[in-house]
Protein backbone atom coordinates (compact mmCIF):
# COMPACT_ATOMS: atom_id res chain seq x y z
CA UNK A 1 0.00 0.00 0.00
CA UNK A 2 1.25 3.49 -1.13
CA UNK A 3 1.41 6.21 1.72
CA UNK A 4 -0.55 8.86 1.28
CA UNK A 5 1.50 12.15 -0.01
CA UNK A 6 1.53 14.82 2.80
CA UNK A 7 0.20 18.24 0.98
CA UNK A 8 2.12 21.33 1.57
CA UNK A 9 0.31 23.49 2.27
CA UNK A 10 2.86 26.80 2.64
CA UNK A 11 2.92 26.56 -1.15
CA UNK A 12 -0.63 27.94 -0.87
CA UNK A 13 -1.71 31.73 -0.72
CA UNK A 14 -2.87 32.45 2.96
CA UNK A 15 -5.36 35.07 3.41
CA UNK A 16 -3.22 37.35 4.47
CA UNK A 17 -0.64 36.79 1.33
CA UNK A 18 -4.21 37.38 -0.59
CA UNK A 19 -5.05 40.90 1.20
CA UNK A 20 -1.50 42.19 0.43
CA UNK A 21 -1.78 41.78 -3.18
CA UNK A 22 -5.48 43.21 -3.02
CA UNK A 23 -3.90 46.28 -1.30
CA UNK A 24 -1.26 47.12 -3.16
CA UNK A 25 -3.62 46.52 -6.75
CA UNK A 26 -5.83 49.59 -4.76
CA UNK A 27 -2.90 51.79 -4.30
CA UNK A 28 -1.29 51.14 -7.73
CA UNK A 29 -4.13 51.74 -9.29
CA UNK A 30 -4.80 55.58 -7.32
CA UNK A 31 -1.72 55.98 -8.06
CA UNK A 32 -1.97 55.76 -12.27
CA UNK A 33 -4.99 56.81 -12.28
CA UNK A 34 -5.97 60.75 -13.14
CA UNK A 35 -6.72 62.51 -9.90
CA UNK A 36 -10.09 63.53 -10.33
CA UNK A 37 -13.11 62.41 -12.30
CA UNK A 38 -13.73 66.20 -13.72
CA UNK A 39 -10.27 66.76 -15.89
CA UNK A 40 -10.10 63.47 -16.94
CA UNK A 41 -13.45 64.06 -18.60
CA UNK A 42 -12.45 67.52 -19.59
CA UNK A 43 -9.01 66.17 -21.53
CA UNK A 44 -10.93 64.01 -23.53
CA UNK A 45 -12.59 66.90 -25.72
CA UNK A 46 -9.87 68.98 -25.80
CA UNK A 47 -7.71 65.92 -26.91
CA UNK A 48 -10.06 65.12 -29.83
CA UNK A 49 -10.39 68.88 -30.73
CA UNK A 50 -6.13 68.63 -30.82
CA UNK A 51 -6.19 65.56 -33.17
CA UNK A 52 -9.30 67.10 -35.75
CA UNK A 53 -7.24 70.55 -35.89
CA UNK A 54 -3.98 68.57 -36.64
CA UNK A 55 -5.34 66.62 -39.81
CA UNK A 56 -7.17 70.21 -40.62
CA UNK A 57 -3.28 71.85 -40.44
CA UNK A 58 -2.01 68.67 -42.28
CA UNK A 59 -4.54 69.38 -44.88
CA UNK A 60 -3.53 72.60 -45.80
CA UNK A 61 -0.10 71.95 -45.93
CA UNK A 62 -0.69 68.31 -48.54
CA UNK A 63 -3.25 71.24 -50.80
CA UNK A 64 -0.68 74.12 -50.31
CA UNK A 65 2.24 71.46 -51.42
CA UNK A 66 0.46 70.03 -54.21
CA UNK A 67 -0.56 73.67 -56.07
CA UNK A 68 1.90 75.63 -57.98
CA UNK A 69 3.88 77.79 -56.78
CA UNK A 70 4.02 75.24 -53.72
CA UNK A 71 4.07 76.32 -49.62
CA UNK A 72 0.95 78.80 -50.05
CA UNK A 73 -2.28 78.15 -48.45
CA UNK A 74 -5.34 78.10 -49.99
CA UNK A 75 -6.73 81.32 -47.74
CA UNK A 76 -3.87 83.19 -49.23
CA UNK A 77 -3.94 82.17 -52.35
CA UNK A 78 -5.44 84.00 -55.59
CA UNK A 79 -8.12 82.70 -57.31
CA UNK A 80 -6.84 83.22 -60.59
CA UNK A 81 -3.86 80.18 -59.29
CA UNK A 82 -6.92 77.93 -57.76
CA UNK A 83 -6.99 79.49 -54.28
CA UNK A 84 -9.74 81.43 -52.22
CA UNK A 85 -8.10 84.66 -51.48
CA UNK A 86 -10.63 86.39 -52.61
CA UNK A 87 -13.56 84.63 -52.05
CA UNK A 88 -12.96 84.50 -48.12
CA UNK A 89 -15.57 85.63 -46.31
CA UNK A 90 -18.01 84.56 -43.24
CA UNK A 91 -20.62 83.34 -45.48
CA UNK A 92 -18.27 81.50 -47.49
CA UNK A 93 -16.37 79.07 -44.98
CA UNK A 94 -18.43 76.15 -45.94
CA UNK A 95 -17.25 76.54 -49.67
CA UNK A 96 -13.85 76.76 -48.26
CA UNK A 97 -13.54 73.57 -46.77
CA UNK A 98 -16.02 71.94 -49.48
CA UNK A 99 -13.64 73.06 -51.67
CA UNK A 100 -10.76 71.31 -49.20
CA UNK A 101 -13.04 68.28 -48.99
CA UNK A 102 -10.10 65.68 -51.10
CA UNK A 103 -8.00 66.58 -48.54
CA UNK A 104 -10.05 66.84 -45.53
CA UNK A 105 -12.28 63.62 -46.76
CA UNK A 106 -14.21 63.54 -43.25
CA UNK A 107 -16.77 66.98 -42.71
CA UNK A 108 -16.97 65.95 -38.89
CA UNK A 109 -13.08 67.27 -38.25
CA UNK A 110 -14.82 70.85 -38.50
CA UNK A 111 -16.87 70.22 -35.38
CA UNK A 112 -15.30 69.86 -32.02
CA UNK A 113 -16.88 67.39 -29.89
CA UNK A 114 -17.20 69.58 -27.08
CA UNK A 115 -19.23 72.53 -29.26
CA UNK A 116 -22.87 72.70 -28.74
CA UNK A 117 -22.85 72.60 -32.54
CA UNK A 118 -23.32 69.08 -34.62
CA UNK A 119 -21.78 68.03 -37.02
CA UNK A 120 -22.45 66.52 -40.33
CA UNK A 121 -21.45 63.89 -42.47
CA UNK A 122 -21.49 64.98 -45.86
CA UNK A 123 -20.10 68.62 -47.33
CA UNK A 124 -22.44 68.90 -49.56
CA UNK A 125 -25.02 69.66 -46.10
CA UNK A 126 -22.04 71.54 -44.45
CA UNK A 127 -23.00 75.24 -43.20
CA UNK A 128 -21.32 77.91 -41.12
CA UNK A 129 -23.41 76.13 -37.71
CA UNK A 130 -21.26 73.19 -38.15
CA UNK A 131 -17.86 74.88 -37.84
CA UNK A 132 -15.57 74.86 -34.76
CA UNK A 133 -12.83 76.44 -35.85
CA UNK A 134 -11.34 79.93 -36.92
CA UNK A 135 -9.01 80.93 -39.70
CA UNK A 136 -6.54 83.18 -40.15
CA UNK A 137 -7.18 84.75 -43.23
CA UNK A 138 -3.73 85.56 -44.15
CA UNK A 139 -0.99 83.21 -43.18
CA UNK A 140 0.66 82.48 -45.93
CA UNK A 141 2.88 79.41 -45.77
CA UNK A 142 3.90 76.76 -43.45
CA UNK A 143 7.22 78.57 -43.69
CA UNK A 144 5.42 80.56 -41.21
CA UNK A 145 6.08 77.99 -38.49
CA UNK A 146 5.10 79.77 -35.51
CA UNK A 147 1.92 80.94 -36.28
CA UNK A 148 -1.32 79.68 -36.10
CA UNK A 149 -3.58 78.95 -39.11
CA UNK A 150 -6.85 77.60 -37.41
CA UNK A 151 -8.11 77.18 -33.54
CA UNK A 152 -10.99 76.94 -31.53
CA UNK A 153 -13.89 79.43 -31.72
CA UNK A 154 -14.15 80.17 -28.59
CA UNK A 155 -11.46 83.23 -27.89
CA UNK A 156 -12.62 86.49 -26.25
CA UNK A 157 -11.12 89.81 -27.08
CA UNK A 158 -10.78 92.87 -25.09
CA UNK A 159 -11.68 95.26 -26.47
CA UNK A 160 -14.72 93.16 -27.74
CA UNK A 161 -14.28 92.06 -30.92
CA UNK A 162 -17.70 93.09 -33.30
CA UNK A 163 -18.44 90.34 -36.54
CA UNK A 164 -16.84 87.38 -37.69
CA UNK A 165 -13.51 88.76 -38.81
CA UNK A 166 -11.16 89.92 -36.08
CA UNK A 167 -7.83 92.25 -36.77
CA UNK A 168 -5.38 91.11 -34.62
CA UNK A 169 -3.89 94.33 -33.18
CA UNK A 170 -1.22 94.45 -30.20
CA UNK A 171 -3.81 96.21 -27.82
CA UNK A 172 -6.09 93.49 -27.98
CA UNK A 173 -6.48 90.75 -24.67
CA UNK A 174 -6.98 87.60 -25.51
CA UNK A 175 -8.58 84.90 -23.79
CA UNK A 176 -10.51 81.25 -23.62
CA UNK A 177 -14.10 81.19 -22.73
CA UNK A 178 -14.53 78.62 -20.08
CA UNK A 179 -17.65 77.12 -20.96
CA UNK A 180 -17.10 74.86 -23.82
CA UNK A 181 -15.77 71.98 -21.67
CA UNK A 182 -12.10 72.74 -22.21
CA UNK A 183 -11.56 74.25 -19.12
CA UNK A 184 -8.85 77.14 -19.37
CA UNK A 185 -6.99 76.15 -22.42
CA UNK A 186 -7.53 75.38 -26.03
CA UNK A 187 -6.26 73.77 -29.29
CA UNK A 188 -4.52 76.08 -32.16
CA UNK A 189 -3.39 74.89 -35.31
CA UNK A 190 0.24 75.74 -36.30
CA UNK A 191 1.42 76.40 -39.56
CA UNK A 192 4.26 73.98 -39.81
CA UNK A 193 1.41 70.94 -38.99
CA UNK A 194 1.89 70.71 -35.19
CA UNK A 195 -1.11 71.60 -32.66
CA UNK A 196 -0.64 73.56 -29.30
CA UNK A 197 -2.52 73.42 -26.15
CA UNK A 198 -2.67 76.94 -25.71
CA UNK A 199 -3.05 78.87 -22.16
CA UNK A 200 -4.31 82.55 -22.45
CA UNK A 201 -0.81 83.75 -22.50
CA UNK A 202 -0.05 81.62 -25.26
CA UNK A 203 -2.58 83.36 -27.81
CA UNK A 204 -0.81 86.39 -27.65
CA UNK A 205 2.48 84.18 -28.78
CA UNK A 206 0.92 82.84 -31.30
CA UNK A 207 -1.38 85.08 -33.08
CA UNK A 208 0.11 88.29 -32.04
CA UNK A 209 3.40 89.61 -33.17
CA UNK A 210 4.44 93.23 -32.44
CA UNK A 211 7.37 92.78 -35.26
CA UNK A 212 4.94 91.81 -37.82
CA UNK A 213 3.60 94.83 -40.03
CA UNK A 214 0.10 93.37 -41.64
CA UNK A 215 -1.74 92.38 -38.90
CA UNK A 216 -3.54 88.99 -39.50
CA UNK A 217 -7.24 88.37 -39.34
CA UNK A 218 -9.66 85.90 -37.66
CA UNK A 219 -12.44 84.53 -39.43
CA UNK A 220 -14.68 83.17 -37.00
CA UNK A 221 -17.52 81.04 -38.01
Amino acid sequence: MKPIRQIDRRSGLTAIDVLIVVVTLCLLVLFLLPRGGTNCKSKAPLTACGSQLKQLALAEIVWANDHEPTNIFFAQRSTNAGGFRELLSPGSLPHFYRALSNELIDPRLLTCPSDSRKPTEVFASLTTNHLSYFVNMDARSEAESSIAIHGDRHITFNPAARGQVVTLTTNLSLGWTKKTGHGSVGNLAIADGSVAKATDRDLREYLLFPSRQTAHRLLFP
